[in-house]
């Protein structure tokens, strides 16, 4: 990976600072400053939880609750409220008539008020802006010099926003780019349980040993059979139910059909069908939880 420097063996790359180890673990890369860190996340529904998270924490979250709307504000609505507040008071400060000392106490105020709202920032851009506030606030400057020095903390607020806008576009991509793995591994689990149901009545029902064969070929001989896509899967928390042992004896398969152990294979593929079933069960509820929620919205 270009300006990556990795000390794992990739498995997958999800994307060009998005991989996935031996581990199937997610492997995030974000730059710092002038420094790219890394995030090693257990498994791909928990790196989706963070770019939401992220996402969230700039621009809020909107909750619909039946009737009501809840909205909690993210930093991207405080920031635009502070903009906002210092962009009337150069109006106020560019004014021709002088300012009252009433006028001038309530423009200091709302300066020590924004300032208290970023007091704990580390960020470079909030740090400047706090910094010019303070000095405002000490220095006896005249109108005109105030003016300048709030448009310029204007101006370091704006870069902030224009930051977040750059990281939220990459945390919104990388984050697609999840729920698209995500979603693909769902729908492989997906094809197979429905196969493997369908070969579980046949043989339970008297299937001849000619169609016994084929359905051992279709799920673990050849170069397109249900394994393979199997271990295209290459994240957690599904690759752990992939390595599982009731997985793992599919490719047993075709050695019980040589042994004419019938009995074997519908064992081995009921077991597999369990194995697969969460899966499909937690993808089933979510569509639930879905549909209701719409219905509730509506």
């Amino acid at each position: 990976m270009k300006g990556i420097k990795i000390n794992f063996k990739v498995i997958q790359e999800l994307d060009q600072k998005v991989l996935v180890d031996k581990e199937g673990r997610i492997r995030v890369f974000w730059k710092k400053k002038q420094n790219l860190v890394e995030n090693t996340l257990p498994d791909i529904e928990t790196a989706i939880r963070q770019g939401m998270h992220i996402i969230e924490g700039y621009y809020g979250i909107t909750a619909n609750i039946g009737k009501e709307r809840l909205l909690l504000p993210g930093e991207v609505h405080y920031l635009n409220k502070l903009i906002k507040n210092l962009q009337r008071i150069i109006e106020k400060l560019l004014e021709p008539k002088e300012l009252t000392y009433r006028q001038f106490n309530f423009i200091f105020s709302e300066f020590k008020k924004s300032q208290e709202k970023i007091e704990k920032s580390t960020n470079e851009f909030k740090l400047k802006a706090k910094k010019r506030l303070s000095n405002i606030i000490l220095s006896k400057k005249g109108k005109k010099e105030i003016a300048i020095e709030s448009g310029k903390t204007t101006v370091d607020l704006l870069e902030r926003l224009g930051e977040i806008e750059e990281i939220t576009q990459a945390v919104i991509l990388r984050t697609r780019k999840l729920i698209d793995e995500k979603l693909r591994a769902e729908k492989i689990f997906l094809i197979i349980y429905k196969r493997l149901a369908k070969f579980i009545k046949e043989i339970r029902e008297g299937a001849t040993e000619e169609r016994i064969e084929r359905i051992v070929k279709e799920i673990s001989q050849g170069k397109v059979n249900l394994l393979a896509g199997l271990d295209s899967i290459k994240v957690q928390p599904y690759l752990k139910r992939i390595k599982s042992a009731q997985i793992q004896r599919l490719k047993k398969l075709f050695q019980y059909f040589e042994q004419e152990r019938r009995d074997k294979i519908c064992i081995t593929l009921e077991n597999a069908f369990k194995k697969l079933r969460p899966v499909i069960l937690e993808r089933e509820s979510r569509k639930i939880k879905k549909i209701k929620m719409k219905n509730i919205i509506t």
